[in-house]
């Protein structure tokens, strides 16, 4: 059953204060802006059964607490009058006379305790997962960091190398840059860049020939499968004896690779330092 002023239990307790046959057991305080239960032991077999589905005190307490009532201290006067056992209780909306504010009067809302609990572990885990991403993510940097540097350092000797092959070495040194490894992509130009020289990047081997052909280059760096190192080294040379030739390989230098870097002067980065490289870095 519905009211159109207020809620059920509000509209009852409201007509419960009206009625006089209920005076001796509940009414309105002088002021009208509170409700005084003056015999709490007898209201409920007298007054609550005739309104509620139960004559229990304690049961319409807890209705007054979950619609916001709040229990008051009452004065001595009225102490003095109905005795200790009074109780008295008061809502800002509740007035004597005043049923038109009922509709304001509204249940509490009731928390669900089991979907905060899931709720803050689910915030606690997406939090620690955040920090730990970016945790990841600055150790990365600073390892990718560390491999960059680590790179240049190859790149430096080689570039110290060539300014002492002869005293004229031009202020923008070429570089050309032959790459087979798909997705592999070292970054390498940009650090050539920054050594005066001016790289070109190619991924496929008859363009790279066809460019060493045609406009040679100072520097030469490989990032390519071992199985074509000695043959590209040897096609390289043949093309462009002078150009200094850096190759990165997956793994130590064999005894071929060896030779390559004695007597053809072939630089030689092995991958595997690099990635240890990384991996010490990501330790750290």
């Amino acid at each position: 059953m519905s009211y159109a002023g207020g809620s059920e239990f509000v509209e009852k307790l409201y007509l419960m204060l009206e009625e006089p046959q209920n005076k001796e057991f509940i009414s309105w305080s002088l002021d009208g802006k509170s409700i005084l239960i003056k015999k709490p032991e007898k209201i409920g077999e007298k007054v609550l059964i005739n309104y509620f589905r139960h004559g229990n005190l304690s049961t319409m307490i807890r209705q007054l607490n979950k619609y916001g009532f709040s229990k008051i201290k009452s004065s001595s006067f009225l102490l003095g009058e109905y005795g200790n056992d009074l109780l008295e209780f008061a809502h800002k909306n509740f007035l004597k006379g005043r049923r038109d504010l009922l509709h304001f009067i509204k249940r509490k809302k009731t928390i669900n305790h089991r979907n905060c609990v899931v709720e803050r572990t689910y915030a606690y885990h997406a939090l620690k997962n955040l920090f730990t991403v970016q945790k990841e993510s600055v150790m990365l940097i600073q390892s990718i960091g560390r491999t960059m540097n680590f790179l240049r350092n190859n790149i430096v000797t080689i570039h110290n190398a060539l300014e002492s092959t002869s005293n004229s070495f031009p202020n923008s040194a070429t570089a050309v840059i032959f790459e087979d490894l798909k997705g592999r992509s070292l970054g390498l130009e940009y650090i050539l860049n920054d050594f005066g020289f001016t790289p070109k990047i190619l991924n496929n081997e008859s363009e790279f020939f066809s460019y060493l052909y045609q406009f040679g280059s100072d520097l030469i760096i490989l990032n390519v499968v071992n199985s074509s190192i000695e043959r590209l080294a040897y096609e390289i040379k043949n093309i462009s004896p002078h150009s200094r030739v850096m190759i990165i390989k997956e793994d130590d230098l064999n005894e071929k690779e060896n030779d390559l870097r004695n007597f053809i002067g072939i630089e030689f980065v092995r991958r595997s330092e690099i990635q240890n490289h990384l991996t010490i870095g990501i330790a750290h």
